[in-house]
């Protein structure tokens, strides 16, 4: 198996967004993403060349940098419960609560208090773009290469830094549960990390066809650590950021049998 821990915090640094700065080059990222990029909002709405809502204010931002380049790969936001209106919704429930299962809502926990929503999860084209060209046209010979790893393998680390930062952002805030929409090809992509979301409703037309998640974050953690410690050890940054819960652990092992 390989050492994807190694690999990822050898070529990624996660970054929080706690300066002005970084903050800045979050919504310069998400306006490269979400306006030019796939057109997702209208640029003119954002003619400052900055994307931004009114969730911003009560959300976490991190960012995903490549050492080599320094460029900015991935964004995402956590969004946390309004403190002063606790029953404000998340986006999910303004565009989807209408749809979602009662029968999911009456079985399952959803603490509002430490609910959070995972938002403007991004990976940037253009970074993407750059370096598989890059690795294309790399004029590196065998030796200066010996050691190193393809720029162009590491893409599908990046949504993983995504997590691994979300997972961070959590930890900070006292958030056990997340919500998210997510597209239905996503969500298969992501379990083959063991990162499990499950569904609350069907897909609705939200940029795009998107299935309104949630997670428990212990469950999921626990879940991950079983099927993919490799990928645990990177979310979790060996258990310092989101120790395992061995309660958890140890029910969801005796429900599934393995």
């Amino acid at each position: 198996m390989d050492d994807i821990y190694g690999i990822f915090h050898s070529n990624f640094n996660i970054l929080s967004a706690d300066s002005e700065e970084l903050v800045e080059q979050v919504f310069r990222l998400r306006y490269q993403v979400y306006c030019v990029e796939n057109e997702f909002e209208n640029p003119l709405d954002y003619k400052d060349g900055r994307e931004t809502d009114a969730y911003d204010s009560r959300s976490l931002h991190s960012l995903i940098k490549h050492q080599e380049s320094g460029l900015f790969a991935g964004v995402v936001r956590l969004i946390l419960p309004d403190g002063e209106n606790p029953e404000s919704e998340f986006p999910i429930e303004t565009a989807c609560k209408s749809l979602f299962d009662e029968k999911i809502l009456s079985e399952q926990y959803f603490p509002r208090e430490t609910m959070a929503e995972i938002s403007r999860f991004a990976v940037s084209k253009q970074f993407k773009q750059r370096i598989t060209e890059e690795c294309h046209g790399c004029t590196r010979t065998a030796e200066e290469q010996q050691g190193r790893t393809c720029q162009s393998l590491l893409l599908p680390h990046i949504p993983i830094g995504l997590f691994a930062a979300c997972v961070r952002m959590a930890a900070d805030s006292g958030i056990t549960h997340w919500y998210a929409v997510m597209e239905p090809i996503f969500i298969r992509f992501l379990s083959r990390f063991g990162i499990q979301f499950q569904p609350v409703g069907p897909a609705v037309d939200y940029h795009g066809m998107r299935v309104p998640c949630y997670t428990d974050i212990d469950e999921m953690m626990s879940q991950i650590y079983r099927v993919r410690p490799d990928i645990w050890e990177v979310m979790s940054d060996y258990g310092r950021v989101w120790p395992l819960n061995p309660y958890v652990a140890r029910a969801l092992q005796s429900k599934t049998g393995y």
